[in-house]
């Protein structure tokens, strides 16, 4: 693969990280999510998730 195009994923990857976090907070903030609910785990879990698809989609 080229190194531009790797480099392009992985821009898109940690963009898609930060949005998700985003939503969550947000969802959080506003009541949508319960405010004990445990955010972490699942913006490391949709992250991992992103890269693994990335990385199969090669």
């Amino acid at each position: 693969m080229p190194k531009k195009l790797m480099a392009h994923s992985t821009k898109i990857t940690f963009g898609i990280f930060v949005i998700i976090l985003g939503v969550l907070m947000y969802a959080r903030q506003v009541g949508i999510i319960a405010p004990d609910f445990p955010i972490w785990p699942v913006v490391l879990i949709s992250f991992g998730v992103f890269l693994v698809a990335g990385e199969m989609s090669k």
